[in-house]
């Protein structure tokens, strides 16, 4: 048997110059009730690569996480290809990356 521990997976193909926001909403598997996120912190980072040391500290609201939602923003000047990942930091337990993903960024036309 195998036990995936690895966080949810969501690769988004974003547009240059236009900022975006992903909404994460999490629910309770078995009943499909909000899960309540709002005993943590949470962070969210974009980099050119998984190993790379400079990171863009994304835009992360969290003013609905106690009914499972919470946003991340990605601003418009990204580089064209790299990767984030969401994570929520506990007092007691520690940190729970949740969401991870690549990221693509096509050219935009009118500049």
């Amino acid at each position: 048997m195998l036990v995936d521990l690895t966080p949810a997976v969501l690769d988004l193909k974003l547009y240059a110059g236009d900022q975006t926001a992903v909404v994460v909403r999490a629910l309770d598997r078995v009943t499909k009730q909000p899960v309540d996120l709002s005993d943590r912190t949470w962070a969210a980072q974009w980099r050119r690569k998984r190993t790379s040391t400079t990171a863009v500290n994304l835009s992360v609201d969290d003013s609905g996480a106690a009914s499972g939602e919470i946003i991340v923003h990605f601003p418009g000047d990204l580089e064209p290809i790299g990767v984030y990942d969401l994570e929520g930091t506990h007092a007691v337990t520690g940190k729970d990356t949740i969401l991870t993903g690549e990221v693509l960024v096509f050219p935009d036309v009118t500049h």
